[in-house]
């Protein structure tokens, strides 16, 4: 422990903990081994040909009840303070930069990245991966998949995924159909063509409207996940099922209905 370290009630420090000068830790804070808090941010200046470190004076802050994973490190402020709001729970291997603001129960699972100076909403949930550019505004409850890639600010509520942050619908689309289908608009196409042309066409009150790619043959009955390929002739009132992914040149006649297709090998005419 540094100089001007302080530890709260009921607390619990693993081996090989560090806690650099200045930290402050409430009361019920969890830290597992090899967790260092309190390190220099990440600063630096181009300068007469060279990097120059900008000094790193401020402190972290850790509010009561929060958890923080083994190799997991929260950076000091340039200025002022990083904050760890209270309930909030930080799995291992997470770098948190400096002057970075965590708000209450937000969950940030393993190698998570959150870059300097973003600020993220109460109750957010950041899944493995996930990697935040700087100085971004990350909404109350928002939600991230792993491997998202945030480089704008989150509005509050939003679900997100992928590799470049985008709508949990077309990213289960993308997963899908990637390994199989290398011309697919789906994973391909640019990303205005694909968000901005959804198409309603089943409006059955027992399930949710299914909506359309506008790469997609005019049948009824396809599902919002599954993707079909513009080659492919699909007869009147075929139904094809969650994650179906049909290939150019196939043939579906009429009334066929195909149950969930997972990516894989070509699939047989039907």
């Amino acid at each position: 422990m540094g100089p001007g370290v302080e530890v709260g009630e009921a607390s619990v420090l693993h081996p090989r903990v560090v806690l650099c000068e200045g930290v402050r830790l409430g009361c019920r804070v969890v830290v597992q081994a090899g967790a260092v808090i309190g390190g220099d941010g990440f600063g630096y200046v181009f300068d007469d040909g060279g990097h120059k470190k900008i000094p790193q004076v401020g402190i972290v802050v850790i509010e009561d009840d929060v958890d923080i994973g083994a190799n997991t490190t929260i950076d000091r402020a340039m200025l002022g303070r990083t904050i760890i709001r209270r309930g909030t729970k930080i799995d291992n291997l997470v770098q948190v930069g400096h002057n970075v603001e965590i708000g209450e129960h937000s969950i940030i699972v393993a190698q998570v990245g959150i870059s300097g100076s973003c600020r993220l909403g109460r109750g957010v949930i950041a899944a493995g991966q996930v990697g935040f550019a700087d100085h971004l505004t990350i909404g109350d409850g928002a939600v991230l998949g792993a491997q998202a890639g945030v480089a704008e600010d989150v509005p509050a509520g939003e679900r997100g995924w992928a590799r470049r942050r985008c709508r949990c619908s077309r990213a289960k689309r993308l997963f899908a159909c990637k390994s199989t289908c290398r011309t697919c608009p789906a994973v391909f196409a640019p990303r205005s063509a694909v968000s901005s042309n959804w198409k309603a066409v089943s409006e059955s009150p027992r399930r949710r409207p299914v909506r359309r790619e506008p790469w997609m043959t005019e049948s009824d009955g396809i599902h919002s996940t599954c993707v079909v390929d513009a080659k492919a002739n699909l007869a009147a009132g075929v139904r094809i099922g969650a994650f179906s992914i049909i290939g150019p040149e196939v043939t579906i006649g009429a009334d066929a209905r195909s149950p969930s297709l997972r990516a894989g090998g070509p699939r047989r005419n039907r």
